[in-house]
């Protein structure tokens, strides 16, 4: 049984590199436990685990987006963080103005004997879809280059538990 020297995990027999961390192995970078015939074991224990830099800690992994201190992986697109300066929650107010609208000709048509059934319905109508309509929540990446949404919801516990994991990965790194 060996251990790797760099990142402590357990190696399999025959193996070339870490599973864990990639370190190559060979008859001088790992920590092995050997045994004697059948009559003694001796086994030394494993180096302590220390968090390598080139190793990938992962803070978050949900609905299709993945943050780790080395990527922040959205549907459709992936961030390096060694690239992002700052993260914020932002909301993104819904756009109402056509329901508004409708609910306004709603209004208008409702004055008149002819169309006042079509009136008061337009208006009901716009008035209940603006009142129901959601805002977007996004993540907001900040980097030389500028400001980004990187993903977006109607869901705001989601976007803060995304926004709080980037802002545990830019910490980690540093």
């Amino acid at each position: 049984m060996a251990y790797c020297a760099q990142c402590g995990n357990q190696i399999l027999e025959g193996s070339n590199f870490c599973n864990k961390c990639g370190t190559p192995v060979s008859g001088g970078t790992s920590i092995s436990a050997s045994s004697s015939g059948a009559a003694a074991q001796t086994a030394t224990l494993p180096p302590p685990v220390i968090a390598a830099p080139d190793v990938e800690h992962t803070f978050f992994k949900e609905g299709g987006v993945s943050v780790t201190n080395k990527r922040f992986i959205a549907p459709g697109q992936t961030y390096a963080m060694a690239g992002v300066t700052s993260v914020a929650f932002t909301e993104i107010p819904a756009k109402r103005g056509w329901p508004l609208f409708f609910a306004f000709i709603g209004l208008l048509l409702s004055l008149g004997d002819s169309t006042r059934v079509v009136g008061v319905l337009l208006l009901v109508v716009g008035i209940g879809v603006a009142v129901m309509m959601k805002s977007d929540y996004a993540v907001a990446l900040r980097s030389a280059g500028g400001e980004i949404h990187a993903t977006t919801s109607k869901d705001e516990q989601f976007i803060s538990r995304v926004v709080e994991a980037i802002n545990n990965a830019i910490v980690y790194r540093h």
